[in-house]
């Protein structure tokens, strides 16, 4: 068998909520249909559900590492699991989705170091943001977020028709002003990318101005998570002493009521992103929060529920676990 090189890989990032995982499931419905996909995918939660999220494709491998980032908590675990998912898929592509809080630093270094380098040919780092951030203190003020932007190769202003004209003005504005300059800028709804933007090239060597944000928090990465039995839910909690997670998982037999559900979700107050996918009679949905911002859709997923939270503080989570009892049919 050949040995693979030069591997067309993107780094597809931006901050929490910003629509990673969308992008990523419309670049996979217009893949070629004649080419081998593989997907590598980061969750800081320890109950992994962006796996959950990515519909399945003819010609298309995802694999999924929760319980930190790859910046630091995963980064050993890193090398592992891409020299796997390549040797086994011999893709075409690869697309790397990071948690939106990781720095994309240490992504950048494992693959331009050896093992890969000379296996992988690093393509544009793709950035989602969401303007409205801009306005937003928290967010905007984060290391991570902030160099999210500087490192990427192509910005896409995502969720264009949420954002009020100014914030959209004032992010172009922002990223016009950007140097090296962007290869491109483009705004979009519904991460609803091109093709196109993947095959263009890094500007240069990436230079973070925080690079070591959010490199030194993490505890020891976490073992996956058990199976649920029927009745008793697996609950992980997380956190790299700035961010805390929260994460459920329960058996396929469980059923939840869809509009108590969203409600709960919708209504429970300080959560940063709230993702989670759940049986609900005969169909599945998909519940994504991000700020107050929170919506549903059928999803094809049907193995198991599960819900990750994220916030700023530690919760009552004991609370926040009956309630999601009381959603149970």
């Amino acid at each position: 068998m050949q040995p693979i090189k030069n591997l067309p890989t993107n780094i597809i990032t931006g901050f929490l909520g910003s629509g990673k995982t969308t992008a990523i499931n419309h670049l996979l419905a217009h893949k070629p249909a004649e080419e081998r996909w593989a997907v590598l995918v980061n969750e800081f939660g320890q109950i992994g559900v962006d796996e959950a999220q990515l519909e399945g494709h003819d010609g298309v491998h995802i694999k999924e590492l929760a319980g930190g980032c790859f910046c630091c908590t995963l980064g050993p675990a890193l090398s592992t699991t891409l020299a796997t998912l390549i040797r086994r898929t011999r893709p075409d592509r690869l697309l790397i989705e990071p948690t939106g809080l990781g720095h994309p630093t240490g992504i950048i270094d494992t693959l331009t170091a050896a093992p890969f380098a000379g296996v992988i040919q690093l393509q544009a780092m793709i950035c989602l943001v969401d303007p409205r951030n801009l306005s937003q203190p928290e967010i905007a003020s984060q290391p991570v977020f902030r160099d999210q932007i500087q490192l990427a190769d192509v910005l896409v202003l995502n969720k264009a028709d949420q954002a009020a004209p100014e914030q959209l003005a004032a992010m172009v504005q922002q990223a016009e002003q950007l140097y090296p300059p962007k290869q491109a800028v483009i705004t979009t709804e519904q991460a609803q990318i091109p093709q196109t933007l993947l095959a263009y090239q890094p500007i240069s060597l990436h230079s973070a101005k925080t690079p070591d944000a959010h490199h030194h928090h993490h505890h020891a990465a976490p073992a996956a998570p058990a199976a649920p039995e029927p009745g008793k839910p697996v609950r992980l909690e997380g956190s790299d002493g700035e961010f805390v997670s929260c994460g459920w998982l329960y058996h396929a037999s469980q059923q939840f009521d869809p509009t108590a559900l969203f409600t709960l979700i919708e209504q429970w107050p300080e959560l940063l992103r709230a993702k989670g996918v759940f049986r609900a009679g005969d169909m599945s949905i998909s519940i994504n929060r991000v700020g107050s911002d929170c919506h549903s859709q059928p999803i094809s997923y049907r193995r198991d529920s599960r819900l990750e939270l994220i916030s700023k503080a530690d919760q009552n989570w004991d609370a926040f676990e009956q309630a999601l009892q009381n959603c149970l049919r």
